[in-house]
């Protein structure tokens, strides 16, 4: 989105909702605002899933995610020079399915993808 406001991540819990997930599985995030708001945390219990979030000043705890966002910074500007809020949003969907499905991981020596099915 363009903002991080409540209705942006309202919309990707209404995703969410519509994908098969476990119920009492994480959701982890920072300790923004939106995250602690009374109304996020209300709407994660309906759904029957558990908050995670970071402890203050610990990056460890996103360490995968981090991992993720340093990969995506320097090897997505290869791909495009964005004009557009819309376009940025294109490559990075883009680059996730890249990411997931084609990208080899070093540790893995496969895609993310082809791994969860070699050990399913």
């Amino acid at each position: 989105g363009t903002s991080q406001n409540m209705r942006l991540v309202y919309r990707a819990l209404e995703k969410l909702k519509k994908r098969r997930f476990a119920k009492g599985a994480l959701l982890h995030s920072d300790q923004g605002v939106q995250f602690t708001n009374p109304g996020y945390r209300k709407r994660l219990k309906t759904m029957g899933l558990i908050q995670s979030m970071s402890r203050r000043g610990n990056c460890w705890d996103n360490a995968c995610i981090e991992n993720f966002f340093g990969h995506v910074k320097t090897e997505l500007p290869c791909f495009f020079q964005p004009e557009t809020v819309h376009e940025v949003q294109e490559a990075v969907e883009a680059f996730i399915y890249y990411y997931n499905n084609n990208r080899i991981q070093t540790k893995l020596k496969m895609s993310p993808v082809d791994y969860r099915k070699k050990v399913a």
